[in-house]
């Protein structure tokens, strides 16, 4: 089968395109919630130059996609001073990864890098936030030898194991002082539990209230800070949220929240966007104490 690419822009996306988009996003080889629509519409919508970003898409004699990438044209990437077509990214996006149909992947990249080094477009394509594993395997092969790798770095991440082992890493000292933290937070302010308020509304406006009540909003990084901003985490949550996709976890004291995490599903994949806690409780590590029953949870 023949790959055939073509760009869309996007606020020019069809009902039909936006289905062909979320079926390639089911049958991504590397799930990237980040390049999903849910995220990405109102991502470009709200925080990139009007016009300058593209879907570049690469699609099948029948229809069907089989990759794409939001790209944008710029005059230098990095410390190279040289023209170049990017995968664009906002301030929120932890993965920059293409989405890729797992059945043929090397040889839709193939097409996708072809288009991105199209003479228009630049000398180069530039990838960034390409994770270990299959995909970089298809991409190398797909580049023929040609990719360039001008740095690599280490993330922290989580994979379900029969037994919850994440405290065991830590010292006896560290483990009891949690234990403590969470047993005089419950003596001070009532029972502690983990609620998840994804389903109301109401819980995306406490999460950017609590945002902006910390250093955030005193260094006016909150997501509060901006209404455009806002504006694009709003929308993304809402999206997510009536697809069953959306965690917006809390960690209650006496029914209060004192912290909160935001996290997107794509596929077997959890991705964690955004943390906030209530300063008021810090002396409580409110934060590691969501992240230790959230991993509890998760396993």
């Amino acid at each position: 089968m023949s790959n055939n690419v073509r760009t869309i822009a996007m606020d020019g996306l069809t009902d039909e395109e936006l289905a062909r988009w979320r079926e390639l996003a089911g049958r991504a080889l590397e799930p990237n919630v980040f390049l999903e629509p849910e995220l990405l519409v109102p991502a470009v919508r709200a925080l990139a130059r009007p016009g300058s970003v593209r879907l570049l898409v690469v699609e099948g004699d029948d229809g069907r996609w089989t990759a794409c990438a939001p790209v944008h044209r710029v005059a230098s990437w990095g410390r190279l001073r040289l023209p170049c077509t990017a995968v664009w990214a906002h301030p929120y996006c932890g993965l920059e990864a293409p989405l890729v149909d797992r059945a043929d992947p090397a040889g839709a990249l193939a097409a996708l890098l072809h288009a991105m080094r199209r003479p228009s477009g630049g000398l180069f394509a530039a990838l960034t936030q390409i994770p270990a594993g299959p995909l970089r395997g298809a991409l190398d092969e797909a580049a023929g030898g040609a990719g360039i790798e001008v740095a690599a770095y280490e993330r922290g991440g989580l994979r379900r194991r029969p037994d919850f082992t994440y405290l065991d890493g830590m010292s006896g000292k560290r483990r009891q002082q949690l234990v403590r933290q969470r047993r005089r937070l419950e003596e001070q302010h009532g029972p502690v539990a983990v609620v998840d308020l994804a389903r109301d509304p109401a819980g995306v406006e406490a999460f950017l209230a609590m945002e902006a009540s910390g250093w955030k909003g005193r260094e006016g990084t909150a997501l509060a800070a901006d209404p455009a901003h806002a504006t694009f985490f709003r929308v993304a949550c809402d999206g997510l949220r009536v697809r069953g996709r959306l965690e917006l976890l809390a960690l209650t004291a006496g029914g209060r929240p004192v912290a909160m995490a935001c996290n997107m599903v794509s596929g077997d994949r959890i991705f964690g966007v955004k943390r906030a806690f209530d300063e008021e409780f810090g002396t409580f590590s409110p934060g590691r104490l969501l992240d230790t029953e959230t991993m509890r949870s998760f396993h």
